[in-house]
């Protein structure tokens, strides 16, 4: 259900990764720079990393088969396409420093006291 970590470092040029019970895209793949060829077909898993962008040397990526994926590929060749859209949404991200943060509790017990130190306006 997984590809062996020592690929990570080989010299693979084409892999083809199909009819397999992977639940999630193998990372190692994303670490491949030498991959000229991918083809994935009829794969149980539901989305590719982003990383996948990052393979500069990628020639040819076939995607069939994996639904949610097949959207990706309209007129353009696939590859171009594919890989230009992982590579806008890699570095199109950015860290979000945000949370939501409800304090539940009795009357008097220093809940305005944690909110305030928490954003640093305790005086």
């Amino acid at each position: 259900t997984s590809l062996p970590d020592q690929m990570r470092e080989s010299a693979v040029q084409t892999l083809k990764v199909s009819h397999n019970l992977f639940a999630t895209f193998p990372g190692c793949i994303c670490t491949m720079t030498s991959l000229l060829h991918l083809e994935i077909e009829d794969c149980k898993f539901t989305d590719v990393p982003n990383e996948l962008g990052r393979l500069e040397e990628l020639q040819h990526l076939e995607i069939s088969r994996v639904s949610p994926i097949e959207h990706l590929c309209g007129d353009l060749p696939k590859t171009s396409r594919i890989l230009g859209h992982l590579k806008e949404k890699l570095y199109t991200l950015r860290p979000l420093y945000e949370m939501k943060l409800v304090v539940v509790g009795r009357e008097a017990r220093g809940k305005t006291t944690l909110i305030r130190r928490l954003q640093k306006d305790y005086v």
